[in-house]
């Protein structure tokens, strides 16, 4: 909810045009601007950062999921004010704590986890590109590059996330025993969490894929390979 208020600020002020003005047009030129890192030696190859804006946005992004994995208490008493669940839901709160729980390895740990989660669909939506399932290109204006941009940064974020839910939980399966094992031993027979392992050792396989050098490596490969089965099979259609 968080994300969606932010990209729909974003296309309001885009739509209406609030960048007009001198303030507007320098808001403009600074977000247009791009730096680069690198050595400054004459005829040295530097990189390009992405602009200004992507790089405010992202920090924007990567500063309310931090915010909403770790301020405030992990879990919260159903009965209290802020979440007040006693009427409704009742299945639920009878198999949950009672009281509020600040921090533990398990709290946090879920807590990641769930916002892990939560960004899916925002990696989804930065990844669509045509309408009209582009929501996001249709609502900021914003074409595929720097969609693209944004696509990656969150999914890192997630990646990141998800290794800190990761993290958490391994020191409190380490922490707990029963008949003298950790918990960590005990949870192999658990077939949820075998396929929570699968699934983020798959994920981190995919973020590791993704990297630039690996990606534009096997890109090439891939191409070469397209072009001597071309060549190939225009070959054998040669008369002899």
């Amino acid at each position: 909810m968080a994300l969606a208020l932010v990209a729909l600020v974003y296309g309001a002020s885009h739509h209406l045009r609030l960048s007009g003005g001198s303030f507007g047009a320098w808001l403009t030129k600074y977000g247009m601007r791009r730096h680069t890192i690198g050595s400054k030696r004459p005829g040295a190859r530097n990189r390009a950062l992405p602009s200004n804006n992507v790089i405010l946005t992202v920090a924007i992004v990567v500063a309310l999921t931090i915010a909403l994995c770790v301020v405030g208490a992990d879990y919260v008493a159903p009965s209290s004010s802020v979440l007040n669940f006693s009427t409704s839901f009742k299945r639920a709160v009878s198999s949950s704590p009672g009281y509020t729980i600040q921090k533990s390895f398990w709290t946090s740990g879920s807590r990641f986890g769930f916002m892990a989660f939560a960004l899916m669909p925002a990696v989804v939506l930065l990844a669509i590109k045509g309408p009209p399932f582009g929501l996001v290109s249709l609502v900021t204006g914003l074409r595929s590059d720097k969609l693209a941009m944004l696509h990656r940064a969150v999914a890192w974020l997630i990646w990141t996330v998800t290794t800190a839910h990761v993290a958490l939980w391994t020191v409190q399966l380490f922490q707990d025993s029963r008949n003298g094992r950790a918990t960590w031993f005990l949870m192999w027979t658990n077939y949820r969490f075998i396929f929570g392992c699968i699934a983020y050792f798959a994920l981190t396989a995919l973020m590791l894929l993704s990297l630039r050098p690996i990606r534009k490596n096997r890109y090439e490969a891939s191409q070469n390979e397209g072009k001597s089965t071309q060549l190939t099979s225009s070959s054998s259609t040669l008369p002899t």
